[in-house]
């Protein structure tokens, strides 16, 4: 029988320079980097990747709403740059390398299922690293993707997790890139070509025609940092094939089609595409570095942030309260919170920042205290609430860590419909006072 270890880290607070919120301290089991991540309800998931001694096939999950680490999971094979991304109540953990045989590429997906905590496993089309995931309601594309010369495929593997089946089709053109969606469109921004060049090409998929467009980003790189935030995807950042640093925005209105431009604070590449999230209307840009694929392969490392607020449309600067920056390291949102773990710089780091646009105030209530029915549900959902809780405000947050749905709750009973949200698992939170309430809602 599998033993169960929590770390219980003490959480050290504090409000850093400038900063918009608190930020907090925990620590990974072992110091790594090149990992995998992805959220899913209150969890955030950092999967294989790689240290001194070796790959790693530990899924190490930290749970927000406790505070605690489960390091019981296990990938199937041992790998680092591994894609992960989540459909319905599964994490997915698709292809990736091992650093220490450069030519041993992995086609494997790790598939768990967070319901049943059970583990599948399913091989992709072509063994690939650094695939664009691409997720939609029940659909996932694992879409283009490398070799570990940067020769760009043009494979895409669809997964539905609604009926659990596989099917295969083909970019446009073969990418190497690192994309997201925003609204019901799937985005890929410059990245490598065919030809191993660098271009500014942006494929974009319509999950709900199933059909492609093209469009161009305004200076052709690789190495973007990509997020989504309301109706805009911004794609920020980046390197030309010479490893010239950019640090030119790409923002990308999907409810107009319109694109516009703007710059980060400094030049710098996001490798991985982990260093990008966004919390409480704000999306922001952590680290980076300078990249050189001449060798050495990265010339600096940053700890700067370039915060974008949507609603007021400005940039704010911030840095990481961390005495070392690091390159590669891996970064998720659930709610009002971010956690950036691991990394390397010299040294691989366990360090792990928890980043909360919350009061230093606020009480985070476990979800039995917050009642809710019927969960799961398909078409409306109750939330009932204490008298002495009025008002509260509601946002549900989907697997991909966007708001899709905010309300204020004035009654005890408040009836939330959710027909036009897609399947899946979703993060109800009611904020009432000074206490923060959190649930998990299951939409069938």
């Amino acid at each position: 029988m599998k033993k169960f270890y929590l770390f219980i880290i003490p959480l050290l607070f504090c409000v850093g320079p400038g900063s918009y919120g608190q930020w907090s301290y925990t620590n990974l089991s072992a110091p790594k980097a090149y990992m995998g991540v992805a959220s899913l309800g209150s969890k955030v998931y950092f999967a294989g990747g790689m240290n001194d001694s070796g790959l790693k096939s530990t899924v190490e999950i930290y749970d927000f709403s406790t505070g605690l680490w489960d390091t019981t999971q296990h990938l199937s094979v041992a790998r680092d740059l591994v894609t992960a991304t989540t459909c319905g109540s599964k994490v997915l953990f698709a292809g990736g390398v091992d650093f220490f045989s450069s030519s041993n590429v992995y086609a494997t997906v790790d598939i768990y299922d967070t319901l049943t905590n059970q583990w599948s496993v399913h091989q992709l089309s072509a063994a690939r690293l650094n695939i664009t995931a691409l997720s939609f309601g029940n659909k996932v594309l694992f879409a283009g993707g490398a070799n570990t010369q940067l020769q760009a495929f043009d494979n895409i593997d669809i997964y539905n997790c609604a009926t659990d089946t596989w099917s295969v089709e083909y970019l446009p053109v073969p990418r190497f890139t690192y994309g997201g969606v925003v609204n019901n469109l799937g985005i890929l921004p410059g990245g490598y070509d065919s030809t191993g060049g660098v271009t500014k090409r942006v494929d974009i998929y319509n999950f709900t025609t199933g059909t492609w467009s093209v469009d161009s980003l305004s200076v052709a790189r690789a190495w973007v940092g990509v997020t989504t935030i309301g109706d805009k995807m911004l794609i920020a950042g980046g390197a030309t094939h010479d490893a010239i640093q950019s640090n030119v925005v790409d923002i990308y209105d999907a409810s107009t089609g319109i694109w516009t431009d703007t710059t980060l604070s400094i030049a710098r590449s996001f490798c991985d595409n982990q260093n990008v999230v966004n919390v409480c209307g704000k999306a922001y840009f952590i680290g980076g570095g300078k990249m050189n694929l001449n060798g050495p392969y990265w010339e600096a490392a940053y700890n700067q942030i370039d915060i974008y607020d949507l609603t007021t449309n400005t940039w704010s600067v911030d840095n990481i309260p961390t005495i070392t920056a690091t390159v590669h390291r891996a970064a998720a949102s659930i709610g009002d919170q971010f956690i950036i773990a691991g990394g390397i710089w010299g040294s691989y780091s366990s360090n792990a920042e928890i980043y909360s646009c919350i009061n230093t105030n606020v009480e985070i209530i476990p979800e039995k205290n917050l009642i809710i029915y019927p969960n799961p549900s398909t078409e409306l959902i109750t939330i009932s609430l204490p008298e002495n809780s009025l008002p509260g405000h509601l946002s549900i947050i989907n697997p991909i860590g966007q708001e899709v749905l905010q309300q204020t709750i004035t009654n005890s009973f408040a009836h939330i419909d959710i027909r036009e949200m897609p399947t899946g698992i979703y993060f109800a939170k009611v904020i009432c006072g000074n206490k923060i309430h959190t649930v998990k809602i299951i939409k069938e």
